[in-house]
């Protein structure tokens, strides 16, 4: 007897850059409700440092995508 299993995604709002080549963009940092600072935690996880990052996208959750710079 099969049931119906009814999943709700969570909201994750817009993905936005919040850096971009390698340079912090604020406005996106306000969008996405983030700061400086966990842009540079989150980094600080990967091992990276800002100035080797191509694109890192965020959204409302605590989830980001790191594209990094070509060597």
């Amino acid at each position: 007897n099969a049931q119906m299993v009814k999943a709700v995604p969570q909201p994750t709002g817009l993905p936005c850059v919040i850096v971009n080549d390698g340079a912090i963009q604020p406005q996106s940092l306000q969008f996405v409700s983030r700061t400086e600072g966990d842009v540079k935690k989150a980094l600080r996880r990967k091992h990276l440092e800002i100035n080797e990052v191509f694109l890192m996208i965020a959204d409302q959750t605590d989830d980001y995508i790191i594209i990094k710079k070509e060597s």
